[in-house]
């Protein structure tokens, strides 16, 4: 099981966008079997996964740092999404573990626990992917020593990109300290880019060259159908497949699925 944060120190960038609709992606489009994360208080993930069906979780990843004792399969809850109120809700391959907004007064647990977690199932799985908060909480340290590799998710504004350099520490340091010293970024993509914005034209390439090979070739434009995805709660390749979000996704997906080959092959 490859397991995958996606942070980035400034909110609003999509984070919860990108880590649902590549689960959605690599479910539905490659075949896998997906477990997604949502290590933050804001629930933003839970929130958008349970849209469809109305699930009110009573079990979320709290439950398991506040007792590691608790049944896993209480935590778990398989994904379905109504696309019609007539019809039955359609089966996927992904399952969640919910986050609950009491996480965020969380400070006394071990960070190991979440990474613990993850083994006893990763035979269930081909991928996790882990919703973080904007904040490096402790919430979010679990996250990072559980994962191998980290996405950061940006829009072509200066405040998004300016913390790549802050990243890259905030790695080093896990390393240093002996939290998890085979975490590597797998690389930084684009969201909602313009194709007539000249500012964040001029950032995005700008960007582009600065960060080298650690940018994502593959980009997600801004389009209208990403709100109507998220209001309904489903990502984009189940909501409207022939969409060119869909196909963004497709892309993106696929080169984040290169990418961990590629590096797992220089290992």
């Amino acid at each position: 099981m490859e397991v995958i944060c996606f942070y980035n120190r400034k909110g609003g960038v999509g984070k919860t966008t990108s880590t649902v609709n590549i689960g959605g992606c690599l479910s539905k489009v490659f075949d896998k079997r997906v477990l997604i994360v949502d290590s933050d208080s804001q629930c933003n993930c839970t929130d958008f996964l349970f849209a469809s069906t109305g699930i009110k979780p009573q079990a979320t990843l709290e439950t398991y740092l506040r007792d590691e004792s608790t049944d896993i399969n209480e935590i778990v809850y398989s994904i379905r999404f109504r696309m019609d109120d007539n019809k039955l809700p359609i089966k996927t391959q992904i399952d969640l573990i919910p986050a609950s907004p009491s996480m965020d007064g969380m400070e006394n647990f071990d960070v190991m626990l979440l990474k613990n977690l993850l083994k006893k199932v990763e035979s269930e799985y081909d991928y996790c992917l882990i919703d973080c908060t904007p904040y490096l909480s402790p919430c979010t340290l679990a996250a990072m020593c559980a994962s191998r590799w980290i996405v950061t998710v940006a829009e072509p504004d200066v405040d998004s990109v300016g913390g790549y350099n802050l990243l890259i520490d905030t790695i080093n340091n896990i390393k240093e300290k002996g939290y998890n010293d085979t975490l590597e970024l797998l690389g930084i993509y684009m969201n909602k880019v313009h194709t007539v914005d000249v500012i964040g034209d001029f950032i995005f390439h700008n960007f582009s060259k600065g960060a080298g090979n650690s940018m994502f070739k593959s980009h997600v434009r801004d389009a209208r159908i990403m709100k109507q995805s998220r209001f309904f709660g489903i990502p984009a390749n189940y909501y409207a497949p022939s969409s060119k979000l869909a196909k963004d996704y497709i892309n993106l997906t696929s080169e984040l699925i290169a990418r961990i080959e590629e590096g797992k092959r220089r290992k």
